[in-house]
């Protein structure tokens, strides 16, 4: 585990970042989140997410390695949470479907269109999310397919 810089955001709070390498051969990972007494204040634990690291390109898998594919539809946390201009939106998809991703403001109005009622393949993908333009504040975004809605919040912070 290697500790990376705290990040002070405009709001007075301060965001940590943690590098971990996994053993060789692991195929899994258990994270513990505690405190410890060199910090003062209060801590809250909300947002926490395990992001892979590699290289920039927004990736798509499940196709060539059907390994990888997902059993059930899912929406991740994007990352990075709070961000300033951009953050990545991952869902899971089990099978080819129709979807549509959006974003949305605190009134419930639509500010960005993602995926527009597309067919989209199964597997994992990735989609850039750029804010530029829209005030500091909470977000939500929705995952619509014919299964379902599921949607997350995210915090855009300029």
């Amino acid at each position: 585990v290697i500790p990376l810089l705290p990040q002070v955001a405009s709001a007075d709070w301060t965001q940590y970042a943690f590098v971990v390498y996994p053993r060789e051969g692991s195929v899994g990972m258990e994270v513990r989140l505690r405190m410890w007494r060199e910090f003062t204040g209060t801590a809250y634990w909300d947002d926490v997410a395990i992001t892979p690291i590699g290289g920039s390109a927004l990736a798509t898998a499940g196709e060539d390695d059907p390994e990888a594919v997902p059993q059930v539809t899912s929406l991740q946390q994007n990352y990075p949470n709070p961000f300033a201009q951009q953050t990545t939106i991952a869902f899971e998809l089990p099978q080819t479907q129709r979807v549509s991703l959006a974003v949305y403001n605190m009134l419930g109005q639509r500010v960005a269109t993602l995926v527009d009622d597309e067919i989209l393949s199964e597997g994992q993908h990735r989609m850039l999310f750029d804010a530029q333009g829209l005030p500091s504040g909470l977000y939500f975004y929705a995952l619509r397919t014919p299964t379902g809605t599921q949607t997350q919040k995210m915090v855009l912070l300029k």
